[in-house]
């Protein structure tokens, strides 16, 4: 087994390979600071990126109910605006499966038909 000793002599004689393994104390400051750095600067870019696709998430969530409220207001036919609603309703829903790269889509059976799921 190989024993450090930071300062600088071996411990003992029984240990003593005559390999010096002493690490200045120094360097291991710098180093150690140095690793913090890099280990925030990954923790923050991670929580970044997790941000950034909550807001486009919430972003598609609010537009998905924007086009739903349209078509319940501009369209006449009964029939259209409730396959667009629908389908509207599944948007999200399949984006989600599909970015996780799911093929099932079970909680669309009260939604769509099954040759819509399709």
């Amino acid at each position: 087994a190989l024993l450090f000793d930071f300062g600088g002599s071996a411990p003992d004689e029984e240990h003593n390979s005559g390999v010096n393994l002493a690490i200045d104390p120094f360097m291991l400051e710098v180093e150690a600071t140095a690793l913090s750095f890099l280990l925030v600067f990954r923790a923050n870019s991670a929580y970044e990126r997790w941000w950034e696709g909550r807001i486009i998430w919430g972003q598609i969530i609010n537009t998905s109910r924007d086009v739903a409220r349209q078509a319940v207001a501009f369209v006449d036919d009964k029939k259209r605006v409730m396959r667009m609603v629908r389908l509207t309703i599944a948007f999200p829903i399949v984006l989600k499966r599909h970015l996780r790269g799911e093929t099932e889509l079970p909680e669309l059976a009260d939604v769509l038909s099954p040759d819509e799921i399709k």
